[in-house]
């Protein structure tokens, strides 16, 4: 998704910050701006993101404020949930895909591109972030989620 994307999917119902750190350092920094500003703070998968956890989650974790993050990593380093893909079904797809190449029985090129599949994707709770900012979370979802401790 690009920022100009952002609109579209919110649907103009929400008010949004788009921030981009190009700086490691800066990301304790971004966060701390949003503080008083945003209920939650969406993390994508970004290595300087996961870098920074620590920074990020003092901060938010002392503000109140949700983190949803792009990864379950993220998630274990203190952020507070993730709905994101499985990396172990990722992998098992691409060998599908390059079997049916080896085998002859398709074309990289006529291949269609295949993102996760919305059934192969994750919900992941840290019982502590959610326990220590008080959130309810519907018990359908918490029956489905895989829940971890930072």
């Amino acid at each position: 998704m690009t920022v100009s994307e952002v609109p579209s999917v919110f649907d103009r119902k929400y008010t949004y910050h788009c921030f981009k750190t190009p700086d490691i350092k800066l990301m304790q920094q971004a966060a701390q701006s949003l503080v008083g500003q945003v209920d939650a703070i969406w993390l994508p998968t970004d290595n300087n993101v996961a870098s920074a956890m620590p920074q990020v989650i003092g901060v938010t974790d002392e503000a109140g404020l949700v983190t949803v993050c792009g990864a379950t990593s993220m998630v274990e380093a203190g952020g507070t949930l993730t709905y994101g893909i499985n990396y172990y079904y990722i992998g098992y797809d691409a060998g599908v895909m390059a079997a049916q190449i080896l085998k002859g029985e398709a074309e990289p090129a006529t291949m269609a591109v295949q993102g996760p599949k919305v059934e192969n994707m994750d919900l992941i709770v840290n019982m502590d972030a959610v326990e220590y900012m008080g959130i309810d979370i519907p018990a359908d979802l918490m029956e489905r989620a895989t829940k971890v401790s930072a």
